[in-house]
């Protein structure tokens, strides 16, 4: 058993998803700081513990496969019309940021 703790509450849990295939799910949540985490359900550690945005709350987050390459993808909407896409295949987080209606 593990504890995992940061600097203010999870504002949003978005999902339980066992993205390295250990049989052990990951915890996907966002605080109020509007930072996204995903812990690793196995060890506790943060695979990703990264700031979504500076304006304001608004962040929402969903599990999806948004390029349909049979890997779940962690795709961000944040409030300054952009959305960052983190591409979740096995151990390994790549992330990129993609700007809408600007």
């Amino acid at each position: 058993m593990w504890y995992y703790s940061t600097s203010s509450k999870f504002e949003d849990l978005i999902s339980l998803y066992d993205i390295n295939c250990d049989s052990i799910p990951e915890i996907f949540a966002i605080n109020i700081d509007q930072s996204i985490f995903i812990i690793d359900g196995k060890t506790g550690h943060a695979l990703v513990n990264e700031k979504l945005s500076t304006s304001g709350f608004g962040s929402r987050a969903v599990l999806c496969d948004y390029n349909s390459d049979g890997s779940l993808d962690l795709v961000c909407i944040l409030p300054t019309n952009q959305v960052s896409i983190y591409e979740l295949n096995g151990i390994n987080v790549n992330k990129g940021l993609i700007v809408i209606n600007k």
